[in-house]
């Protein structure tokens, strides 16, 4: 069984891992591991960081 702290540095080592394969930052490397953790079939992903904060945008449609 993991203890937390095997728990959270698997997830940043996957996390990371994420971020060099896709040149994503990390924040946004979390949300596409998030995504691809819980959601089979996702083909394409765009995380948005137009002002280069790390925090999601607010976008209206």
């Amino acid at each position: 069984m993991y203890q937390r702290k095997d728990l959270f540095d698997f997830m940043i080592h996957k996390i990371k891992q994420t971020s060099e394969i896709n040149g994503d930052k990390m924040p946004q490397a979390f949300g596409r591991w998030f995504a691809n953790l819980y959601f089979s079939g996702i083909t394409s992903i765009n995380i948005s960081d137009g002002s280069g904060d790390g925090k999601v945008e607010k976008s209206s449609y």
